[in-house]
């Protein structure tokens, strides 16, 4: 069987000012937005930290103009708009989820897409979203490895007058438990030569579980190491954590019954 490209569920999310006077290049900063269908509405999901580091931008910058934007040839599309009570400063359309007993944050905010800008996604860039309305329960015992997509910040590259930004796939094995009933989702392996690649930038993509015959669709990336090349992925400064060989990723398992607990938590869907 060809295996799944999850790219298809994705678009990477650049970070910019709203006027995007700091121009557009390789060496913009990206996340990964995937596009989720849920009950008949389509939903923009990353990761709590890509929004944390948004906010810290603005802060550093002086700029409330900073916001997440889609890239869709000659159309930019702005994940935020003015904010009604600050008219300096950008609203997100993302809704962080309530922090959990412990105090943890977990880490997955969403955002409602409209119809109409769907539409433009969708036919720019020929995109699906992930469609729990049609959702089946993972075959989880048969999966020994699973494919992370997103599009990492360290690997774009000018083009003329155009930035590409590939979409990468990062395969590894399952090294953590799988289920419905599980939070969370891991991949590891340790490769015989270095893979020249950093996952900084993959925040928000997908992970499918990837089998001869069969895929199911499983998981967000929340992170993936090595992280970017300017990042020190160490314990300690005589200890590595993470070699040029290494690949881990990790993610949150995805199911209807997860995904609206999320839509309830970030209070996008009343209990």
């Amino acid at each position: 069987m060809e295996k799944k490209n999850g790219c298809e569920f994705c678009l990477p999310a650049f970070f910019h000012s709203s006027s995007m006077h700091e121009g557009h290049h390789h060496e913009t900063e990206n996340a990964t937005v995937t596009f989720v269908k849920f009950q008949q509405c389509i939903y923009a999901v990353t990761c709590h930290h890509v929004v944390e580091h948004l906010d810290k931008k603005r802060k550093e910058l002086n700029d409330g103009w900073q916001t997440l934007t889609l890239h869709l040839e000659q159309v930019v599309l702005q994940l935020s708009a003015i904010n009604p009570n600050n008219p300096e400063k950008r609203q997100d359309i993302f809704r962080t989820l309530r922090k959990d007993f412990s105090g943890e944050q977990v880490d997955i905010v969403i955002g409602p897409i409209t119809d109409f800008h769907w539409k433009v996604i969708e036919n720019k860039k020929q995109k699906v979203p992930i469609d729990l309305d049609s959702w089946s329960e993972p075959r989880w015992s048969e999966y020994a490895f699973g494919s992370a997509f997103g599009y990492p910040t360290d690997h774009k590259e000018n083009q003329g007058k155009y930035v590409a930004t590939p979409c990468l796939n990062v395969t590894a094995e399952v090294v953590s438990r799988l289920s419905a009933e599980e939070k969370k989702i891991t991949l590891f392996s340790e490769l015989d030569k270095p893979h020249g690649f950093f996952f900084s930038g993959m925040s928000g993509g997908v992970i499918i579980l990837q089998h001869d015959e069969f895929y199911d669709i499983a998981g967000i990336v929340y992170e993936g190491q090595p992280g970017g090349k300017n990042q020190h992925n160490t314990k300690n400064a005589n200890e590595n954590v993470f070699s040029d060989r290494s690949i881990l990723i990790k993610g949150f398992i995805i199911t209807p019954e997860i995904f609206l607990n999320w839509l309830i938590e970030s209070g996008l869907k009343n209990a």
